[in-house]
């Protein structure tokens, strides 16, 4: 090997180094943070409602709502809630058509899951959540039942529903509103119904029906705030004044105001 390639061989990586050092600082800043403090404002995209995470209840608007009112008063913002409807209407974050100009802070029922963090940076969990399934009798399972998908779980992996679906020959049917869930049960249109359970618990308590896990599928679920991809200024501002809110008992009190017995972080 002559010199001259093994100079070129030795001084190859530092020359890579040195691109890519270069490439950092030709990238565009983080001014995530900055904006929503010349704005005053913490924008947050949130589904129509989300119980008990979002309830559109000014009075009592939902544990998310309000950790997040106490986190921007921390802050030095003020929070303005963005309600999107697409939310609630499909499992893919990706469809929900929110834009950065629309909000900075993506919440209500947003699961720490592979589809999720394909499109949005997550902040630490706040909460724990998990599939559930509900029907007014505690035998019925989902072998060959009519089973009604509540599709408002934002982020779930409907893979591995459909997977678990098929697997027991069930018959499911999609409904985009928990009412609408609620009358086909009440109806017997469907058999059984799974979704977020969080949700289902509050529906259960009011109709005294049984809830419990569903088999093959997460019992456990990381809650988070989602925020846009590069927006670290941000989130280290955010998950700064949450684990303030962790410290101080803010963050229990609220869970037991609104979430009950599942209060895992």
């Amino acid at each position: 090997m002559s010199r001259w390639r093994r100079a070129f061989r030795d001084l190859s990586p530092l020359a890579l180094t040195a691109g890519l050092l270069a490439a950092v600082y030709l990238l565009p800043p983080d001014t995530s943070l900055a904006e929503v403090r010349r704005l005053g404002a913490l924008d947050v995209c949130v589904p129509l409602s989300y119980p008990p995470l979002v309830t559109g209840d000014a009075g009592r608007p939902g544990f998310e709502v309000e950790l997040l009112q106490q986190a921007a008063q921390r802050m030095g913002l003020r929070l303005t809630l963005n309600t999107v409807p697409a939310m609630g209407e499909s499992f893919n974050p990706r469809s929900w058509r929110i834009t950065r100009a629309r909000c900075h802070v993506v919440a209500g029922g947003v699961t720490d899951t592979p589809a999720t963090r394909s499109f949005l940076d997550l902040t630490l969990p706040h909460a724990q959540t998990g599939w559930g399934m509900m029907s007014p009798r505690e035998d019925v399972g989902l072998e060959g039942r009519s089973v009604g998908v509540l599709i408002d779980s934002s982020g779930a992996d409907r893979l591995a529903v459909s997977s678990v679906l098929r697997n027991a020959k069930a018959r499911p049917q999609l409904f985009r509103s928990p009412d609408a869930l609620v009358k086909a049960l009440s109806a017997g249109s469907i058999d059984v119904a799974i979704g977020d359970r969080l949700l289902l618990d509050q529906i259960a308590s009011g109709h005294g029906w049984s809830l419990r896990p569903v088999p093959g599928l997460p019992a456990q679920q990381g809650l988070a705030f989602g925020l846009w991809k590069g927006d670290l200024t941000l989130k280290r501002a955010l998950n700064a004044a949450l684990a303030d809110l962790d410290r101080d008992g803010t963050t229990d009190m609220l869970r037991q105001k609104y979430l009950g017995a599942f209060t895992g972080a």
